[in-house]
């Protein structure tokens, strides 16, 4: 069974790794979004390197609109197209051209948090469970009907990184599964939607990095481990008489007690003990932070900040 593989980050390249370890299909190309249109120069492209050193052909078309693409597309006459964390939307023209089926792998338990943004959507709403879905796709993003699912428990401590590698696995798994019951003319399920369950998870956007201090610190906690990779958590402070950006890298919620100024304004730096900075926040609550870097610097521990840049009680973050 002859297959087309489409994506690009390492959600995807683990999936096609596993794919390809489980000799269920012949993958004849992989295509990868354009480099040129990621966010980020020094993004890796995985997916491709992979496909490099297996042999495989890769293509990277700007757009399913040059009749170029399609050709070769139709050229290589696949069995299936899978599409994971790709990018570039396909037309009906190129989803009817499998025999088997375009199928797409997201990572959320659909319906819920349809869209770009599902695993640090799950982690920012404070859901305790996501999962995999496997699906048919059609014309409508994060529509089609659902052929294998599978939940994934978020625990306290996963940021976007841990769980995505826990999604992607189990996506893989899913995926492969899937495989095999096409390729062995095995019929699979066609689990249509719950439109009334429908929720989304919009791309992230920059601007969602930047702390707002007036949250209480569960909340900006969330937020520190869904944008770990992008954009970051970032606030300001003055060092030495200049303001300098602030990523936080790891941090606790707590709650502020009498030993500490609860009227402090949010962002204060209340105490320094433990190796760690406690730093006011709304809602009477406090953000433990132990690692931080300053913008140009290395990641740090809170003690190395501490001695480093001379931070003192009632310093503030802004």
């Amino acid at each position: 069974m002859k297959a087309v593989f489409m994506g690009t980050s390492d959600f995807a390249a683990n999936c096609l790794l596993r794919i390809i370890e489980s000799n269920t299909v012949d993958i004849v190309s992989v295509f990868v979004k354009p480099e040129k249109s990621l966010h980020r120069k020094r993004n890796k492209f995985p997916v491709k390197e992979i496909a490099q050193d297996r042999k495989i052909q890769v293509s990277i078309p700007y757009s399913f609109k040059e009749q170029d693409s399609i050709l070769y597309l139709e050229n290589l006459k696949p069995d299936v197209i899978i599409v994971i964390d790709y990018g570039l939307i396909l037309p009906k023209n190129v989803l009817d051209i499998p025999l088997k089926g375009c199928f797409n792998l997201h990572a959320s338990m659909l319906p819920l948090l349809r869209g770009a943004a599902p695993i640090q959507r799950a982690i920012l709403n404070g859901m305790e469970k996501t999962g995999s879905t496997v699906m048919f796709m059609n014309e409508a993003l994060d529509a089609g009907e659902i052929a294998f699912q599978k939940q994934v428990k978020i625990e306290k401590n996963d940021d976007f990184i841990s769980l995505s590698k826990k999604l992607s696995s189990c996506g893989a798994e899913l995926m492969v599964k899937l495989l095999k019951d096409l390729a062995d003319e095995r019929e699979v399920n066609k689990i249509l939607q719950d439109t009334d369950k429908v929720t989304f998870a919009p791309k992230i956007r920059k601007e969602e990095g930047l702390i707002d201090w007036e949250k209480e610190s569960s909340t900006i906690e969330r937020e520190v481990r869904a944008l770990i990779k992008w954009p970051g958590s970032f606030t300001k402070i003055n060092l030495h008489g200049k303001d300098s950006l602030v990523k936080i890298k790891k941090a606790f919620p707590s709650n502020l007690n009498d030993s500490n100024d609860n009227t402090s304004l949010p962002g204060t730096i209340v105490s320094i003990d433990n190796n760690v900075l406690k730093v006011c926040a709304g809602n009477n609550t406090s953000l433990d932070i132990e690692k931080l870097q300053i913008e140009g610097k290395r990641v740090m521990n809170a003690q190395d900040i501490i001695n480093g840049f001379q931070l003192k009680k009632g310093d503030r973050f802004f």
